[in-house]
């Protein structure tokens, strides 16, 4: 009755089939027929499901969900406080949604759909707003500044070779950061949380578009971007003796984390598309870029091609693939331990390499 007459009103329960519930619900925990269980209340799949799946993650089949209106589907976005009272509906049934992203300051969200387009809905007054637009594939690779002032996005030209432009988060021009001269394709574009850098992968080969050679395997390279010219090369720190060596280490073993104010964004567009400078990393096949909470170090996952003789195989014995730790202002890398094998305990079962 409640879904015509008032949909909206809070439902009051009943002691008697709450106590049923809770004994089944028992019984099904001792015979093992579940591990997590929590209420879908006023908040739904998105306070309901980000509760339980916190922790562990979850695979969630939204076409199972029983419906309590006609007409609903997976790909509308909803938002609720954290308490899960008062959903808000932000998007409509025209098209199929894509990546889903915050602002660091959570003033805004993001959200790209399969009519190509990279919407921005502000929370405080409700509106949505068109970011970005292509006519080739839909957008990806979105991330937010630091300071919630711009953002990175990557589409496809109509060669299908992928590149990064930034555009403000309040809306205006967008701008390709690279020079096509130099640049074949760019794409995993993430901030540093310094607010200095934008890191980039640039992929070359048969899957990148038209206009690659075909019948090559796809290769990666690391670039960095400083958002801000330098007058120097910023792998060279000024490092005149062995205390300011060790300072420079200690720093770097942070991942260049300070003690600082929130990073401010600033941008020198003047000569950007030239200023990129690639990072030696021990791999062709580079993903999940991920830059630490603080400073400018960044983690990623490291493979190699397969096909022999090729560029950056490993030598024989040693895969080099891997997770890594990268100061992208000092090119220090930290290859992360593998994890251990078997049922022993963590650190058991012979030493890695020192």
């Amino acid at each position: 009755k409640s879904e015509t007459v008032s949909s909206g009103a809070v439902q009051i329960g009943d002691a008697i089939t709450e106590k049923k519930v809770l004994d089944v619900l028992l019984a099904a925990r001792d015979r093992g027929l579940f591990t997590g269980l929590t209420d879908c209340g006023a908040g739904g799949f998105s306070s309901a499901i980000g509760e339980m799946a916190a922790e562990t993650g979850a695979d969630v089949d939204l076409a199972a969900a029983p419906l309590k209106y006609a007409g609903l589907r997976y790909d509308e976005i909803w938002i609720s406080d954290p308490d899960g009272n008062a959903p808000k509906k932000i998007s409509d049934l025209d098209t199929e949604k894509g990546a889903i992203v915050w602002t660091p300051d959570s003033t805004a969200l993001l959200y790209t759909a399969a009519d190509k387009r990279l919407y921005r809905y502000t929370v405080g007054d409700g509106r949505t707003m068109t970011l970005s637009s292509t006519d080739v594939n839909r957008i990806g690779g979105v991330s937010v500044s630091p300071d919630s002032k711009w953002v990175a996005l990557a589409k496809q030209d109509r060669t299908l070779r992928s590149h990064v432009y930034i555009v403000p988060l309040a809306g205006g021009d967008e701008r390709h950061v690279t020079d096509d001269r130099l640049h074949y394709s760019e794409t995993n574009a993430v901030w540093t949380a310094d607010g200095r850098y934008l890191v980039f992968t640039e992929p070359e080969g048969f899957s990148n578009g038209i206009a690659s050679q075909g019948g090559i395997a796809t290769t990666m390279t690391l670039w960095l971007l400083p958002l801000r010219d330098q007058e120097r090369d910023p792998m060279d720190h000024d490092i005149d003796n062995e205390a300011e060596a060790q300072a420079a280490r200690q720093a770097a073993g942070r991942g260049g984390a300070v003690a600082t104010a929130a990073a401010v964004v600033q941008i020198d567009w003047n000569n950007i598309g030239r200023r990129a400078r690639r990072l030696e990393v021990p791999g062709t096949t580079l993903g999940r870029l991920t830059p630490a909470p603080e400073g400018h170090a960044i983690a990623l996952s490291v493979a190699r091609a397969a096909a022999p003789g090729g560029p950056g195989n490993a030598a024989p014995g040693d895969t080099g693939a891997g997770l890594y730790v990268i100061d992208v202002e000092t090119g220090q890398q930290v290859r992360l331990p593998s994890a251990p094998t078997g049922n022993g305990p963590a650190g058991g079962g012979g030493g890695g390499a020192g």
